[in-house]
């Protein structure tokens, strides 16, 4: 997880601020579109953007008044480096949460698709076993661990299935977007 976790700080710093990219609700959500649309639509990012653009307006305000102390001056323009690199580092962790968000609503649903095989192989265990058990060559106790899988198997697909919404509702918050718990992510790159 470390190298793809890097992969997305690393797209987030090459991308700019102007970006563009818009999020269809129930669509497929590829991982640069998700970084793409924090960056852009993302409320911490909207945040950290407002105050930046305070303390670069506060610094030009300063700057054309000739009757501006320099420690006022020299205070503005600190205020906006510092701003700047807030806003940098927001970027960053922006784009770390959605990696490490999108990655783990891709793996639970992977993790779905798993389970709803495991879940038909478990179908087939417990036909199989009452077959031989109606063929004389099987015993109940075969039957009844069959079934007992199979429970254990439904169970562990609802708690996957659970999973979904609200990890993509945790997606949703971090985009700026509102799709309901709806989110289905593509393979990361």
């Amino acid at each position: 997880a470390r190298p793809l976790a890097a992969f997305g700080l690393a797209l987030a710093l090459s991308l700019s601020g102007s970006l563009s990219g818009s999020f269809a609700q129930n669509a497929l959500l590829g991982f640069d579109a998700a970084i793409k649309n924090a960056l852009e639509k993302g409320p911490d990012i909207a945040t950290s953007r407002a105050n930046l653009e305070n303390a670069q307006a506060d610094l030009k305000s300063k700057e054309s008044d000739p009757s501006t102390l320099v420690l006022q001056l020299t205070q503005a323009r600190n205020s906006s480096e510092l701003n700047t690199a807030q806003f940098n580092l927001k970027k960053l962790e922006v784009a770390q949460n959605v990696t490490t968000t999108y990655l783990s609503l891709f793996e639970s649903q992977e993790n779905v698709k798993l389970l709803e095989a495991q879940l038909a192989l478990d179908s087939r265990s417990l036909e199989i076993a009452k077959a031989k058990l109606a063929a004389k060559n099987g015993t109940q106790l075969d039957v009844s661990k069959a079934e007992s899988t199979l429970s254990g198997s439904k169970q562990s697909l609802a708690d996957a299935k659970a999973q979904l919404p609200i990890l993509s509702n945790r997606l949703e918050v971090i985009l700026g977007s509102t799709a309901a718990g709806n989110i289905t992510v593509g393979a990361p790159p």
